[in-house]
């Protein structure tokens, strides 16, 4: 597939920040628009190689998997929306090499740490919390704030559906898909 006709976009912020529920929104606007996308869930992708842990070591190596995963689908042709935590910019960075700088949409869905603990929709707050779990990016980890995303999305102030209607307005005003694959 031609870069000029593909577009990747990217999720990064904290657990329980709206990633996934953002990244559905968008696919649901994809789909009206008569655009192939795909969901990659960084919770669901681990499936796929469970004996990689959760230290940073452990989620650089993950992550990088899971933009391997994301690079085929944009080659066949397919939008992947990413929904990963990406806390560290060394995983930011890699995932942005990987594609054309034109069409890569790297969203920060900033959201307050109380916030995302208290949405908690995985529970990952509370093991954490009762030492159930560590290595927890913005608890154990840190989590590396982006100073170089195309956008920040403050989660806690909008809706899924109101943040999805941004990033499809950012990728219109700067024509990042070509209108001869459906609208856009």
């Amino acid at each position: 597939m031609s870069d000029r006709n593909g577009l990747v976009i990217v999720f990064t912020g904290l657990s329980g920040s709206g990633k996934t529920t953002v990244a559905q929104a968008l696919k649901k606007e994809f789909d009206r628009l008569g655009r192939l996308s795909f969901v990659l869930d960084g919770d669901e992708l681990r499936c796929f190689a469970p004996e990689i842990g959760y230290s940073r070591d452990d989620r650089i190596k993950s992550a990088r998997l899971k933009m391997s995963y994301a690079k085929i689908l944009y080659e066949a042709g397919v939008i992947p929306i990413c929904a990963f935590i990406l806390g560290f910019r060394e995983q930011r960075k890699y995932a942005r090499s990987l594609f054309d700088g034109a069409h890569y949409l790297e969203c920060y869905l900033r959201c307050p740490a109380e916030v995302c603990a208290r949405r908690d929709p995985k529970g990952i707050y509370r093991k954490a919390a009762s030492k159930e779990i560590n290595n927890v990016v913005g608890i154990d980890l840190e989590y590396e704030e982006p100073v170089d995303s195309s956008l920040v999305i403050d989660t806690d102030k909008v809706s899924a559906g109101e943040a999805a209607a941004v990033i499809i307005k950012h990728i219109e005003e700067k024509r990042m898909l070509d209108r001869g694959q459906g609208m856009l």
